[in-house]
């Protein structure tokens, strides 16, 4: 993967308000086999990770995601990431060139940009959906070109996809970008002039992207490539990235992969010790098993654009339970129904389904007649 620093920083916020905790070193790690894992934590994150804090009120590990950035700037060349997404909403996960310059009034960069679901009310670009991406290229913060298009599968399939754009200098200057191979787009509006440094990762801006109603899930970086096109040039850059407060080595422990519990709606879960422990209206918690145990129904909301894809809905404890899934959505104006019936008996057990197009919504119902006991609740994609 090259010499990359993990960025500690925090954007997008004002002085008074501060949404989320930025991107961290702690989310991100380097894998025995080369991969990069960078953690993104949702709002029923309870773990010992701290934000980047601006305001003194912002003092938890929530709404934090991590990026890598490259020491060296690049020129003109073609530029791949292969890289598996994290599914859930509330996410910007991105690959970008960057570059800025106060005193030259210049913003060099170029942008592939993969947003969690929104309601059209919600979005600049119409609905936000895994199956779109957005792509940009910049010369300064106004002379910019964006453009938001279909690509060739849902992103958010628990699967590695290539992502590629090729920035050209000199008399055809343009920026092509791909995913899977595909050429998606073509941009030759505002192609920026100057060398840039490398970004990839993740973070959690407010509402934009959806609501982060997730515990933690993650981005896996598998391999970068670069191939600089001969005879091109831009102006260089001098300086190289050193480590600072904004941008330090990578860890080499300390990520960790945590279990992506559906841990929102009535199932809101807090963190005691290791284990997690269910806070239902009316439910005993299990203080022996750190889950619930309760007789009668309880029932949740999971937000994720899962439309076709296969998902595996994992229940851990005793007793015997009715489970429903039942299918919506958050987009304006869609209808989505359906549902799925399993019957639960104890022990692990996982429930394999396939929500219909356009589902963004799930709804989990769980009924006992004669009391259930659960230790944990997961959601993933199979």
């Amino acid at each position: 993967m090259g010499d990359w620093l993990a960025m500690n920083r925090v954007w997008g916020i004002t002085d008074t308000t501060q949404t989320h905790g930025g991107v961290i070193p702690e989310n991100v790690m380097k894998a025995a086999n080369g991969d990069i894992l960078i953690a993104v934590n949702g709002d029923y994150y309870y773990g010992d990770k701290r934000g980047v804090s601006v305001n003194a009120d912002f003092s938890s590990g929530k709404r934090t995601g991590g990026v890598l950035t490259s020491r060296e700037a690049y020129g003109p060349g073609s530029f791949e990431v292969e890289m598996k997404i994290p599914s859930v909403n509330g996410v910007c996960t991105s690959m970008w060139l960057y570059e800025t310059s106060d005193e030259a009034r210049y913003n060099n960069e170029i942008d592939i940009e993969i947003y969690g679901t929104v309601a059209a009310s919600n979005s600049e670009y119409g609905v936000g959906s895994y199956t779109k991406a957005l792509f940009s290229s910049y010369q300064t913060l106004t002379n910019v070109e964006h453009e938001y298009k279909k690509v060739p599968t849902a992103l958010n399939d628990g699967k590695f996809h290539k992502y590629r754009f090729d920035w050209h200098t000199g008399d055809n200057a343009r920026v092509e970008f791909y995913v899977d191979d595909v050429l998606v787009t073509t941009l030759r509006g505002y192609v920026p002039t100057g060398e840039m440094y490398l970004n990839i990762g993740c973070w959690l801006p407010n509402g934009w992207c959806g609501e982060p109603d997730f515990e933690t899930d993650n981005l896996v970086i598998r391999g970068f490539k670069y191939s600089r096109f001969a005879g091109e040039t831009a102006t260089e850059v001098a300086r190289k990235m050193t480590e600072n407060e904004s941008y330090r080595a990578i860890p080499t422990t300390g990520h960790g992969f945590e279990s992506k519990l559906i841990a929102n709606g009535t199932l809101a879960a807090e963190r005691a010790g290791d284990e997690f422990v269910w806070n239902v209206s009316g439910v005993t918690s299990g203080a022996a098993t750190g889950g619930s145990t309760f007789t009668g129904e309880i029932s949740q909301d999971a937000f994720i654009d899962c439309g076709g894809l296969g998902l595996a809905l994992t229940l851990i404890g005793t007793g015997a339970a009715t489970v429903t899934v039942e299918y919506g959505t958050i987009v304006d104006g869609a209808v989505v129904t359906g549902s799925d019936t399993f019957e639960y008996a104890g022990g692990t057990r996982s429930f394999e389904f396939t929500p219909p197009a356009g589902c963004t919504k799930l709804t989990v119902t769980i009924a006992s007649a004669d009391g259930v006991a659960l230790d944990e609740i997961s959601l993933d994609i199979v």
